[in-house]
Order: structure tokens, then C-alpha cells, then sequence
């Protein structure tokens, strides 16, 4: 009661009392104007939460405040405050009060130089019982002291006995509110004994926000304290506006049981005496639902209702609550400010509720403390008050409450629903209901009792999916595959006449088993401790035998086969109906045109998620893929997207990263939209736009564990838009779906449950053996058929030994501290073979060369990471097992003689364009043409005095190896004055290319670097000039470089510089060889094509130091 005492005591006195929130938006110019008012008018002000303002604010604070006082002291008529001379008003003087809680989550202690100027006062406890007792006696009950002790008697028991939730309450507020409800049953019901009146207060009131398990309890302490009353109690009811509830609930499609039904009258009665409720639950327990169901009733009902949805973590704070330039002392809107005030200025509505769906976190819920509690006001840092009126309430929809201090906690009401208040049978029962067939609705009852209750039940005890899944997302994951594969019912309902009913019912089932197994099993996995999708494979072959699957492999490969029906009865038992999903691979075709990067190879494992790809991207469901790195999670959702109808869709590949911010999402997704009417925004067209967001957890975690640019996709998810970002108005956006890559290993690990349980998800292994065998052999077969018979036979030991080496170097060298980059995955495979491909027939006649070739490729991609001598002598002993093992008809000493560097500048090709990747034996020749380069390189650059020691021309040899090909980018790592850069250089003048290196300057900044970035893309994409760009570690200024690099890395295309501008004038360069080449020149297809020129011609070389 800190507030209510000084606003108390001024009201004795007569003096106006102004309270203020302060909050950390202010600085010293907004409270001096403060401080002068207060002087000139006389009143006392209030400032709340005090200790909220920044520490260096606080201190001049102090300096004001004092200069105030002197004068009072002096009594002077008029004194100079910041160079300004005003009136003091001396009857009466003005007087300041500052309140504060000390020590919660985002709070500064107060510095000397104000505590000497204010008198401390503790306040305690209040007396709650003496409170409690007038305030019955006020509202009317005769019985007030007995009554009073067994309400607080109630309280008492509940903090000390109930589980100790976040969002549980038991203070004075909570108390107050109750006997507010205690007093308006009592006026309203003059037929019961006063203290039924009080228990169904008690009881109706509190049961909305207790958990599942609380229950129980909270009952049977009423029961105890007013014995034998309970069951003579009814809850009070609106019958009425039920039956407009149930009516709500059909017209949105939804099923009005009574559980919901009770909930959406709680939130009604709780939102008539608080005018803040806490809607809380778990991810998919339908809180969102609820405020529609209830505002849709209210208008049936006549009374007009309406809802404005926003997500406060999905802006900063200034975008928020709007804050002054600090320069200009201009003030800018925020997004809460712009709508309170159109809220407050409507007076045609019953209710207005304000649904603030996000995360709380301590900084933005504080600043709506003075809105939340009786003050009813949202003061901004412009001092603008704007009130809170009658018809307008706050709905927080969160998850939970763990970042909300005590003081949020107390000033609002809570209803609280449990994941089984509503379950997931609703969504099906709805779901059924809106299929066409009576036949097919039937049906699918039957199988969704028979199967989806019993897996769930076996899967909570015994099995975890790789993120965390509500059951509600996998089920509604489940009917969306049925969807997908029956459509709107016509052909099924074709095949129950054609084949009968009988074998129609077993398709069906067939379909549903296919279904249920990739819904809710689909995101198992199995790690280097568990194998969770063994367990599941298990315990479907044994529990569900009506429908068989073959016996081989797991239930994961196969799929449904129209074919396969009728099924036969052998021995009481059916013909399988599955066909394995490798009968479906088509045939790889080798193109030697092709960028490695970009080669697609069908396997077991991506025909199968493509399929499931096909059948739920068409009605506009998300996706997402869950897997470590290199499982091949973006090249499946790639290839997808790639070979869509281009006429009806068009895809736009975002990567997250660490500085990805909610603006920059949203300017990313935007840039390919259009205005369409009004607030409609829509991609280009008539087509759908799916956008493919990549690392979807990457994005930093804020200190109270929200990610914004994922507050931002939820709001789109859910609400199909989200507010313009100069504007502050709704936008709608409409025919947009997303897909989703997640590594769970990296970043922030799982991503916000309320977000991925709009995705449908799936757990993405590493292939099996078998499947990389396919892979890399098809290619390498692909690459071999114009070599000679004797090379092309021995091509798959080649894929044998390159696995088996894979899986050693894999299990023996493990990423530590220190070696944090030994990570070995597909990628370094896929190095070695794209090695292997750049030999040609003509200098590679027999098998030891390949051999060699192999050897030292391997030796490049593992051994060059290494950083230990002994990690390079266990690798060497391993290289040499597998050649023996593999290779011994080529003569072991002649395959691991040294030297073996392969190089690209040591043989002539038959052309000067030629230029042949071929081994070199001899040592002083090498030497020789090392020389003759770097001669070359002196000629015309600043002289390096350079001694080519055989150290430095190996490693020459290594640099050009991979700068010399398309998308090659080198990592140097090596203490300074090791040679990174000028043997980097040298590389680059070997393979023709221009040196660009950046030089830091004082001034040097982000904006120079996108600047030199822009001018390397225009020399390397537009003007085809190959070029090298070195850069160093001590080079980089500020970490914002590093995204960059990374996105020029990832993907070629660094969304944050090319800004549509940039991208149209790139696009139009590159117009005439888009044709030239035969395409199209769609603006797509002219992007592409830069980033893919681009990524040819421009190499970087990072030259960083360990140390």
C-alpha cells in the first residue's frame, strides 16, 4: 500500500497528488519538466518504481530535486532552475515521494546523492484481517468478524499448502478483488446465508486460475471451513450466454465442450472486476481460441466486442511504447500508445480487449504497472497520460509467467488452462465434421480411438521426440497428411465403390497407419545413447498387427501402395499393403556442367520427406526439418523448392543468424511483397510465396529468453500479419507459408513452444551408410563413364573406402576447446569428391593415378585441419590401412610415395584456358615454376622478398587448390608472421585473380565494409573479374562483419546490403547472358543467376590467428 498512502495523506491535506511510472525511457529533461511543474503548481508528486530509472539519470535527479529544496528552504518568491527563473508557489510548496520495490529483475540501486534528500520509510505488511473484516462489513455482511477469519484462514492455507506457482497470488490484491465479487453476489442474491454467498465467491473465483493438481485441495479446505455447505452452492451461471458461447464455438468451427464453455464464462466474470487477466497455458491448449469464442458470444449476445492482437516482443521496446529523439527531443509513437489512444477514443463498444500475446519479460511489463493497477493510466516518457476506459481490458496470452516480477503478478487476475481442459479429441471431432463423406467420417472415428490414445500413452513413458511436441500439434499434424493424401474425399469415395468396402476401409487404414507413424513418430531420432525410433518402430509392429508392415527395415520405409489392394488372407493373416520407398528413387543423371554445390542426388531418405513435403506444403501448412549439421535438412527442403510449379509458387531461402532482428526479418519478407488493397500485402501475382527460413534458432536469446525475430513469426503464424514499421498500422499478409530448418545442437537449441507447434516436424538422421554409398557413388559413376574400363570398375572401391575412412576420422577425432573445428560431417565427404571430379580422362589413363588423387584429397580435407602432430600420424595410419585394405592391386609404395601435391598451374593444357588438376612428381621442378611465379608476382606488386621453402610451396599448393575452383573459400589459421598473407597472395597471382584487401582507418565502419562489399559483388558478378579478397582478424571491427561473411558463405546472397535497389541494378547487368544462356529473364531467375556468377569469381580468404 506504498501509493495509496501518499495519495491518501495528500487527500487529508487537500493537496493534488500526480502519481508518475517511471520507467527507464526517461532522462533528465523529462523529469526536470516534472520537477518545474511540481514547483510552480504547488502539488506533490509520486514517482513509482523509482529505482527503474537509469543510475546516470538518477544523479542529475538529485542535483534538480536539490535546487528545489534550497529555495524552499530560503523561501524564496522565485529561484533559477536549469537556467531558467521561475515562480515557487509557497502555499503549498511542492514535495516529492518516491515508491519502490527493492531488488527485482531491472531494478538499479539508488545512489547516495538522492537518498540523502529523502527520508526513508519502511512500510509492513498490513493488517490483513482488520482489512478484511471492514470491508465485508462495508459490502453489506452482518457477519463480518466470522467470516473474515475464515477467509483469510483460506488464504493462508492455500500460499502455505497449494504448489508454489508462478502466477499464484494470495495478497492483499487478490483479497480486495475477491471481496468486491463477495459484495456484488450479496446485493444480487438475498435468498442465501451470508456465508454460502462468500463461498461461492470464494470457490467461483478462485478456481479459474488453479492448476489440474490444486483442485483437489483448494475444495477440500473450503469444505473444511464451511462444512457441509458446498454441494447447496451452485455456480451462478449467464444460461443465455452460454448458449451463445456453444453457438460461437460452431460458428468458428470448434466443439463447445463444457470445460471450454466454463472457461470462456471465468474469463467473462474475471474481466468484470479486473480489467487485466493473465490468459495462461501451454503451448496449443486453445487460450487463444478461448478470446475469440468469448468476443464472438459478446456480439452475438448484442454487445459489442472487439479484438486488437499484438506481440510485444516482436518490437523493441521504443517501437513500442514510443520514446523522444534524443537529439530533437521529438516524440515518436510507439505501437501501445497509438492503440490505447484509438482505443480510448472509442465509445461505440461494449468490451475492447487488447490481447498482448507474448513473452512477458520484466522492462516492458513494468512500464504497465500504473495501467494495470487503480490508476488505470499509461503514462509515456513524453508525459502524456492517456486513461484506461471503461470498456477497454488487457488480455496477457502467455506461456508462463517465469520472468514476471511479484508486483506484475498482483495486479492482474488469472485464468489458467491445462493441456487436457480442452485436449486434442475437439480438433478432431471438428476436423471429421468438415470432411464431405459420411462414409469417410466414420471411419476415420473408429481408427482415431483405436490408434492415436494408446501411442500417446506409450510415448509419454517411453519415448522423446528431438524437440518438444504438444500431442495437440502432432495430431493436428496427422489430419493434416490425411489431408493431404485424400483431399477432398472424391477419389476415396470413387474406391469404396470400385473395390468394394470392405478393401476400401483396409486403404483407409492403410493410409492412416502411413499417417500416424510420420505425425507422431515422425520427430523421434536416435542418438549415440538411444534409439528412439527403434523403440517406436518395436512397439508399432507389435501393437497394432490388423494392417502389416513387411518385415525388413523400419516402419519409416515404406509407403502406401494403391496397387497392392485387394489384399490376400494367407493363414489369418493380410498381404501387406506397403511397397519400401526405395522402389520410388529415380535415377540419377550425372551433368559434368554442374556445380558440385549444387548436385542433387534422390535417396531413400529424401524421396520420403519430399513426398511428405508434397503433400502438406499445397495446403499451406509449415514444415520444418530437425537434424544436426550436415544431414542434408537444406538440401532436401532446396531441391523441393526448386522444382515447384514456378507459374504458382515462387520460394525466398532467409538464413537467421546471431544479429537477425525482428526489423530485419521483416524488411527480408517484405521486400518480395506488394501492396494489394488497403492493408493487404501479397507476393507478386497471383502466386504463393514460400518463404524457406534456415537456422531458424539462431537468433541471440534475450536476457529473459524470448528471440524476436521468433515473436515476429508467431504473430504472422497466428494472426496471418503483423504491424508496418514507420507506419504502426495492421498489415495482413496473405498467400504466405513458411518451411524451416533447426539445428538442435546450436544456437538457442529449441525454439519458443508456442511457435513450433504451428510447424509439422520432422527429426532428419544422418543417412544411413547404404544411402551415402548411393549418393556419392551415382556421382562419382556419373563423373568415371568416359574414363577408361579399368578406372570405371574400380570406382565404387573408390566410395567404399572414402566412407570407411569417413566413419573413422568421425568416431576417433572429436571436436574439444581447443579443437573446436574438428567437426566431421557430409560436407568433407562431398569435399573429397569434388576433388575426384576435377580429373579428366586425357592425364588420368590408369588406376594409380586415381588412387593417388584419392589419397590426396583425403589428405587435404582431414589432415589439413589438424593441429597436432600425433592427430596427423593416427590419421596417416589410418589413410594407409584403408589404401591397403582397398587399393593393394595398385602397389602400396607406389601409392603413398611422396611427394603428392596435385596442383592446376604445374601441367599445360592442350589450351591456355585448360587448366588440367594434375599430380606433380618432381620436387626441383615444382621448385622452378614456384620461383618463376613469384618473379612474376614482383614484377608488377610491391616486392615480397620471399625464401620458397618446401613447407611454403605446399602450402601454396593448398591455398590455390581451393581458391582455384568455383565456390572456393579458404580459412588460413596460424600465429601472425606465419606467411597467411603473403603466401595468399602469391596464391591469387598463381590463379590470375586481382588481391582486394580492406585498409581500417579510424573512421572505418560497417557501412565502409557493405561499400567494399558491394564493390567486389560488381567486379566479381558483373564484370566477371576473378577475385580474391584477403582479410584478416585484426581487420574485423565490429562483429556485424562476420554475419555478412557468413551469409556470402551460406548462401551468396547477404540480404541486409542488397537492398532492392542494389538487386535490381545487379539483375539488369547480368540480363544479357541470362539470355544468352537460354533462361528466362525473370527477376528470379536474373538473381540467381548473379549470385551463382558471383559466387564463381569471388573467393575470400580469411586469415585468422588461434591466439
Amino acid at each position: 500500500g506504498k501509493t495509496e498512502t501518499t495519495k491518501d495523506m495528500g487527500r487529508m491535506l487537500g493537496i493534488f497528488v500526480v502519481v508518475f511510472n517511471c520507467s527507464d525511457q526517461m532522462d533528465y529533461k523529462s523529469l526536470g519538466k516534472i520537477y518545474k511543474g511540481l514547483a510552480m503548481a504547488g502539488c506533490w508528486g509520486c514517482f513509482d518504481e523509482f529505482n527503474r530509472i537509469d543510475i546516470s539519470v538518477l544523479s542529475v535527479v538529485s542535483t534538480q530535486y536539490k535546487t528545489i529544496l534550497d529555495a524552499i528552504r530560503a523561501k524564496k518568491p522565485r529561484f533559477i532552475f536549469e537556467e531558467e527563473d521561475i515562480i515557487l508557489n509557497n502555499d503549498p510548496y511542492c514535495c516529492s515521494f518516491i515508491t519502490m520495490n527493492p531488488g527485482y529483475a531491472g531494478r538499479t540501486e539508488l545512489p547516495e546523492s538522492v537518498k540523502a534528500l529523502f527520508r526513508p520509510c519502511a512500510m509492513i505488511v498490513p493488517d490483513m484481517d482488520l482489512i478484511c473484516e471492514i470491508m465485508l462489513m462495508s459490502e453489506g455482511y452482518s457477519e463480518g468478524k466470522v467470516l473474515a477469519r475464515k477467509f483469510m484462514m483460506l488464504y493462508r492455507l492455500s500460499e502455505a499448502l497449494l504448489s508454489q506457482q508462478k502466477h499464484y497470488d494470495w495478497k492483499l490484491r487478490a483479497v480486495k478483488t475477491t471481496l468486491n465479487v463477495a459484495g456484488s453476489m450479496r446485493r444480487n442474491d438475498r435468498e442465501n446465508t451470508e456465508d454460502r454467498v462468500l463461498l461461492r465467491a470464494l470457490r467461483d473465483f478462485n478456481l479459474g486460475k488453479l492448476v489440474m493438481d490444486d483442485v483437489g485441495i483448494f475444495v477440500g479446505m473450503i469444505d473444511d471451513l464451511f462444512p457441509k455447505q458446498r454441494e447447496h452452492v451452485v455456480r451462478a451461471r449467464e444460461l443465455d450466454f452460454e448458449e451463445k458461447i456453444s453457438e460461437a464455438s460452431k460458428g468458428l468451427y470448434l466443439q463447445p465442450e463444457d470445460i471450454f464453455v466454463l472457461k470462456c464464462s471465468q474469463l467473462r466474470e474475471i474481466a468484470v472486476v479486473r480489467w487485466s487477466v493473465f490468459v495462461l497455458g501451454p503451448a496449443g491448449c486453445g487460450k487463444s481460441e478461448m478470446i475469440r469464442v468469448l468476443a464472438k458470444a459478446q456480439n452475438l449476445f448484442g454487445e459489442k466486442a472487439t479484438i486488437n492482437v499484438l506481440n510485444p516482443k516482436s518490437v523493441t521496446r521504443n517501437e513500442l511504447y514510443g520514446y523522444i529523439h534524443p537529439a530533437t527531443r521529438e516524440w515518436k509513437d510507439g505501437l501501445l500508445s497509438q492503440i490505447f489512444r484509438d482505443l480510448a477514443n472509442t465509445f461505440t463498444c461494449k468490451s475492447e480487449y487488447l490481447v498482448l500475446d507474448g513473452d512477458i519479460d520484466a522492462e516492458w511489463i513494468e512500464s504497465m504497472n500504473t495501467v494495470m493497477d487503480d490508476n488505470k493510466t499509461l503514462t509515456l516518457a513524453s508525459n502524456e497520460r492517456i486513461p484506461l476506459t471503461p470498456p477497454m481490458r488487457l488480455l496477457l496470452e502467455i506461456e508462463n509467467m517465469r520472468e514476471a516480477s511479484p508486483a506484475t503478478v498482483s495486479r492482474g487476475g488469472v485464468i489458467f488452462m491445462n493441456d487436457t481442459d480442452v485436449g486434442w479429441s475437439p480438433f478432431v471431432t471438428s476436423w471429421i465434421s468438415n470432411r464431405e463423406y459420411d462414409v469417410e467420417k466414420g471411419m476415420l472415428r473408429k481408427l482415431f480411438e483405436i490408434y492415436v490414445g494408446h501411442t500417446f500413452e506409450w510415448m509419454r513413458k517411453n519415448c522423446q521426440t528431438v524437440v518438444p511436441l504438444p500431442e495437440i500439434n502432432r495430431v493436428q499434424h496427422l489430419c493434416y497428411i490425411l489431408q493431404g493424401i485424400l483431399g477432398n474425399g472424391d477419389t476415396f469415395a470413387g474406391q469404396c465403390k470400385s473395390m468394394g468396402m470392405e478393401s476400401a476401409q483396409l486403404l483407409l487404414e492403410s493410409y492412416f497407419n502411413y499417417a500416424c507413424v510420420w505425425s507422431i513418430g515422425g520427430g523421434t531420432f536416435a542418438d549415440k545413447q538411444v534409439d528412439y525410433r527403434k523403440a517406436f518402430d518395436r512397439f508399432w509392429r507389435d501393437e497394432f498387427k490388423t494392417i502389416r508392415f513387411p518385415e525388413e527395415g523400419s516402419v519409416f520405409d515404406y509407403c502406401v501402395s494403391e496397387d497392392m489392394f485387394p489384399l490376400k488372407l494367407e493363414n489369418e493373416i493380410l498381404s501387406t499393403p506397403f511397397v519400401p520407398w526405395l522402389e520410388k528413387v529415380p535415377e540419377y543423371s550425372h551433368s559434368p556442367t554442374m556445380v558440385f554445390g549444387n548436385i542433387y542426388v534422390a535417396t531413400m531418405e529424401t524421396q520420403r520427406l519430399t513426398y511428405l513435403l508434397e503433400l502438406l506444403m499445397p495446403n499451406k501448412h509449415a514444415c520444418m526439418f530437425v537434424g544436426g549439421a550436415g544431414t542434408g535438412k537444406t538440401t532436401i527442403m532446396a531441391d523441393k523448392l526448386r522444382n515447384m510449379d514456378a507459374d504458382a509458387f515462387a520460394y525466398m531461402n532467409i538464413n537467421l543468424n546471431c544479429f537477425t532482428d525482428s526489423m530485419l526479418l521483416q524488411g527480408a519478407m517484405e521486400s518480395v511483397l506488394e501492396k494489394k488493397t488497403g492493408r493487404t500485402f501479397g507476393p507478386t501475382g497471383s502466386k504463393k510465396m514460400v518463404y524457406f527460413i534456415d537456422d531458424i534458432n539462431m537468433p541471440q536469446v534475450d536476457k529473459y529468453g524470448t528471440q524476436q525475430p521468433i515473436a515476429l513469426l508467431r504473430q504472422l503464424f497466428d494472426y496471418d500479419g503483423w504491424y508496418s514499421r514507420d507506419k504502426l498500422t495492421w498489415r495482413d499478409i496473405q498467400n504466405v507459408q513458411a518451411v524451416s530448418c533447426l539445428n538442435p545442437t546450436a544456437g538457442s537449441f529449441y525454439i519458443d513452444p508456442r511457435l513450433q507447434r504451428s510447424y509439422c516436424t520432422y527429426a532428419v538422421q544422418m543417412p544411413a551408410v547404404e544411402s551415402l554409398f548411393v549418393i556419392f557413388n551415382s556421382i562419382l559413376a556419373g563423373h568415371l563413364s568416359t574414363f577408361s574400363p579399368d578406372i570405371q570398375k574400380k570406382g565404387e572401391e573408390i566410395t567404399k573406402a572414402t566412407m570407411d575412412l569417413q566413419t573413422q576420422v568421425a568416431s576417433t577425432f572429436f571436436p574439444t576447446a581447443i579443437k573446436f573445428h574438428y567437426i566431421f560431417n557430409l560436407r568433407d565427404v562431398g569435399n573429397i569428391f569434388e576433388g575426384l571430379l576435377r580429373s579428366v580422362p586425357a592425364y588420368y589413363t590408369n588406376m594409380l593415378g586415381m588412387v593417388r588423387l584419392w589419397v590426396h584429397e583425403c589428405e587435404r580435407v582431414f589432415s589439413d585441419r589438424m593441429i597436432t602432430y600425433e592427430d596427423m600420424e593416427k590419421f596417416k595410419e589410418m589413410l594407409d590401412a584403408v589404401c591397403k585394405k582397398y587399393f593393394d592391386f595398385a602397389g602400396f609404395d607406389k601409392v603413398s610415395a611422396r611427394p603428392n601435391i596435385h596442383t592446376t598451374f604445374t601441367t599445360p593444357g592442350q589450351t591456355d584456358d585448360e587448366r588440367p588438376y594434375c599430380g606433380i612428381e618432381d620436387e626441383k621442378k615444382l621448385q622452378v615454376i614456384m620461383d618463376d611465379k613469384l618473379k612474376e608476382y614482383n614484377e608488377v606488386n610491391a616486392v615480397m622478398d620471399l625464401v620458397l621453402f618446401t613447407m611454403a610451396i605446399e602450402h601454396v599448393c593448398r591455398i590455390t587448390r581451393v581458391i582455384d575452383k568455383p565456390r572456393g573459400n579458404a580459412l588460413l589459421v596460424g600465429v601472425g608472421g606465419s606467411g597467411k598473407q603473403s603466401l595468399s597472395k602469391l596464391s591469387a597471382s598463381i590463379c590470375m585473380y586481382e588481391i582486394f584487401q580492406i585498409t581500417v582507418t579510424a573512421t572505418y565502419g560497417i557501412n565502409d565494409f557493405k561499400e567494399n562489399l558491394i564493390y567486389l559483388f560488381t567486379r566479381a558478378g558483373v564484370k566477371s573479374i576473378g577475385t580474391c579478397f584477403i582479410l584478416t582478424d585484426g581487420q574485423i571491427v565490429n562483429e556485424r562483419m562476420m554475419v555478412f561473411l557468413n551469409d556470402l558463405l551460406a548462401s551468396g546472397n547477404i540480404p541486409d546490403i542488397f537492398t532492392k535497389d542494389i538487386k535490381d541494378e545487379f539483375s539488369n547487368a547480368v540480363r544479357n547472358e541470362v539470355k544468352q544462356a537460354g533462361l528466362q529473364d525473370t527477376a528470379e531467375n536474373l538473381w540467381d543467376f548473379f549470385v551463382e556468377k558471383a559466387r564463381k569469381y569471388l573467393h575470400l580468404c580469411l586469415c585468422f590467428s588461434p591466439v
